[in-house]
Formats: C-alpha cells, structure tokens, sequence
C-alpha cells in the first residue's frame, strides 16, 4: 500500500521494516492496492476466446476478465497496434503486459504497404 510520511524520520523506519524482511518474500511489500475482482467474470474466458486458434477476438476483453476492477492501462496505443502493452494490477499486484492483437488492424496499417493488403494482428510489423 502507498504510504506517505511527515518526516524523514518515518520514511527511514518504513525502510528499515521493509529490509528486516529480506530476503524472503512479502507480499505486503509489493502489493500497491487491496485486491479487488474483475468486473466481468472469468467464466466468460471460455466464449472469448475461441477453440479455433485461426479466428480473432479482443485481447482486451480477455484483460478485463483478469485484471483488478477490470482496469488497466495501454502504453503508446497509437504505436505498434499490432502487440498491446500495458499496465495494471492483479491481486494488487502492479504488473506490465504484452499480448498480440488478433484480427485486422485497419485498412491503412502497415503505412509501408500502400493499401496492398490489410494489416493483421499477431505479427510484427517493421516501421517504415
């Protein structure tokens, strides 16, 4: 949990109650938030995400059914739109993320490709 202190004083003994617990683990240490649920239910995963690995769905849908109060947060949406990559919390736990995008990307992605073909996602694209 984030803590604020008054004085250099309590920010040193908050220092020092966090290093007597090394080097084991815990969990209060890291933990930025109380945990909380998504707001969707993870039993959805299960129409989400297809059997049949060759068709699309939103890997953000997939986050929201996995993430703390079905929040997180994408870094640089508007570069590289075929990987997502983003921030959020699970168990109160911050964590960073990478998924592929599935499906199309639009019509003028890649800019190299001059509306040759469409742009999907789960590949890498290289910058023109």
């Amino acid at each position: 949990m984030r803590q604020v202190f008054d004085t250099e004083e309590g920010v040193l003994q908050a220092l020092r109650k966090c290093m007597a617990g090394m080097p084991q683990y815990d969990p209060s240490t890291f933990r930025v938030a109380k945990p909380a649920e998504p707001l969707y239910p993870a039993e959805e995963l299960n129409y989400l995400v297809p059997f049949n690995q060759k068709r699309t769905y939103s890997i953000e849908q997939v986050l929201a059914r996995l993430f703390d109060a079905s929040e997180h947060m994408e870094y640089r949406p508007d570069y590289g739109p075929e990987v997502y990559c983003g921030v959020a919390r699970i168990d109160g736990f911050p964590m960073g993320v990478i998924a592929n995008r599935h499906g199309f990307l639009g019509k003028d992605y890649p800019g190299y490709a001059k509306g040759k073909y469409l742009g999907i996602g789960g590949k890498l694209y290289r910058k023109a």
